[in-house]
């Protein structure tokens, strides 16, 4: 883990409580998963006592990682931390910041006095009334918005599909693996005497002018389910009766997704397109949230050519209540594959994003902002494979296009599985910061291997990056751009 590198240390660096005998100032750091259900919105404090909460310190040239003493439920206080940057270090996530006081808190779905399991829960699904099944193309989601339960793949979860053109199923649903909203190790189970009440909607292929370049699927079936109490590790049985939804919604899409495909040459000179889609969600509660919990969709539309714009209007089943928030996300994936040395390749994913919500009217989804321009790496050119020293700098100029409200650097490790052609590629780090250049610490890329750093510009309306990271409004947008694969000196 990070923080044992670091307490390994190198040259320059000592480690410590949150005490210590330098001057200083004091840093709070508070914590809490603000819970969001039909009852409004609690504060629920995360106990930071067993968490890895540290944070890295400039010292003589080097640094100093110190622990804080937890000062109260969901707060910690380090202490004797000088003015001006620190490195603030939770679990993978990283922020730099200066603040005297973080708050690391989340919005969640769900009551706050939910039952909670760790697995072997089995909601076995009697359906009826379904539209006739398509295998491997039909999609299943479950929303019980009030206990803070969502599955948004959950025909994935069933075990063997049922026969193609069935509208009676039996659906094995396995409860905690399904989860899309998990709190935790932890999943949320639906309880008849709080309330909880479970939708079950079924997504179907749909019928296109544009057929073979285009997929969309839409809500055409609806079940809410009796009320019922979910018991823990064993197997609760429930009907499932199917029926067209009563209300439908109308939508126009004016996706320019040649805007999008516009962008690859800016994530890396040599990014493929990989997937692109655009979702329509119903957000339960809140939208002043940002888009703040998985949420059941009313329809996904997939284009199978990358670069060509798509208008489209139709309509979709929306069993939702009328005051839940209609959000549209657009995601527009590119791939780069990296060569290894020696043979081999590994391959990253980069993600341009926006999100809103709804327009009342059709507007033009096109990108909010743009990868970063002009990356380095040690003040060479980001784009040209290097060797590197084991305490990179990256930099980078902001993109041609949105307004940034933070940066965020993540580390991408490759490596020869075994001595195969398998190259496997794993996310080993994540830094968030407002600023333009980052240092990264000792121990985050160790010597003799390879890295790629992708570099990501966010854009989130009234964000506060550096007091407060996890919490934003809508509208939303970020875009990566890549590095070349870069080597550490041994």
């Amino acid at each position: 883990m990070r923080w044992l590198a670091l307490m390994l240390c190198c040259a320059g660096c000592t480690c410590g409580p949150g005490g210590g005998n330098d001057a200083g100032r004091s840093v709070e750091v508070v914590r809490a998963r603000t819970l969001i259900s039909a009852a409004g919105r609690r504060d629920v404090p995360i106990d930071l006592t067993d968490s890895d909460l540290s944070a890295l310190i400039p010292e003589d040239g080097g640094a100093r990682v110190i622990y804080p003493e937890v000062t109260g439920p969901g707060v910690a206080t380090f202490t004797a931390v000088p003015e001006g940057e620190y490195l603030l270090t939770l679990g993978n996530y990283n922020l730099i910041t200066k603040g005297p006081r973080v708050d690391l808190g989340v919005a969640s779905l769900g009551r706050a006095d939910v039952a909670l399991t760790d697995g072997g829960v089995e909601l076995v699904l009697d359906a009826t009334g379904l539209l006739p099944w398509q295998p491997y193309s039909d999609v299943l989601q479950v929303t019980a918005e009030n206990a803070g339960y969502v599955a948004l793949n959950a025909q994935s979860f069933v075990g063997d599909q049922p026969d193609a053109g069935v509208t009676d199923a039996r659906f094995p649903l396995k409860w905690w693996e399904a989860c899309s909203t998990s709190r935790g190790r932890l999943v949320p189970r639906v309880e008849a005497d709080a309330g909880d009440v479970v939708v079950v909607t079924q997504l179907v292929s749909a019928k296109v002018p544009d057929a073979g370049a285009l997929e969309l699927r839409t809500l055409k079936r609806v079940a809410t389910l009796p009320a019922f109490t979910l018991a823990d590790h064993a197997s609760t049985p429930v009907s499932a009766s199917f029926a067209p939804p009563a209300a439908q919604q109308h939508l126009s899409l004016d996706f320019r997704q040649s805007a999008f495909d516009a962008l690859r040459a800016a994530v890396h000179p040599e990014a493929r397109p990989l997937s692109s889609s655009v979702t329509v969600s119903a957000l339960p509660f809140s939208t002043s949230d940002g888009f703040f919990t998985a949420s059941p969709d009313l329809a996904v539309l997939r284009p199978q050519q990358y670069s060509a714009d798509v208008a489209l209007d139709f309509d979709t089943g929306n069993p939702f209540p009328t005051a839940w928030g209609r959000v549209v996300s657009v995601r527009y994936a590119a791939q780069v594959e990296f060569a290894y040395p020696d043979g081999g390749a590994g391959r990253v994913t980069s993600n341009l994003v926006a999100q809103d919500l709804l327009p009342s009217s059709a507007q033009p989804l096109v990108p909010r902002i743009s990868p970063p321009r002009a990356v380095k790496v040690e003040g060479l050119d980001g784009h040209s494979r290097a060797e590197i020293s084991r305490l990179p700098t990256l930099s980078w100029e902001p993109p041609a296009q949105g307004s940034p409200t933070s940066y965020g650097v993540t580390i991408y490790r490759f490596s020869r599985v075994g001595g195969g052609p398998v190259i496997a590629v794993s996310e080993q780090g994540f830094f968030e910061t407002t600023a333009r250049a980052v240092q990264l610490p000792f121990g985050e890329v160790n010597p003799g291997e390879e890295y790629v750093f992708g570099i990501t510009a966010f854009e989130a309306t009234g964000a506060q990056a550096a007091q407060a990271p996890f919490k934003s409004r809508f509208p939303y947008a970020e875009a990566t751009a890549l590095t070349a694969m870069m080597h550490v000196r041994p």
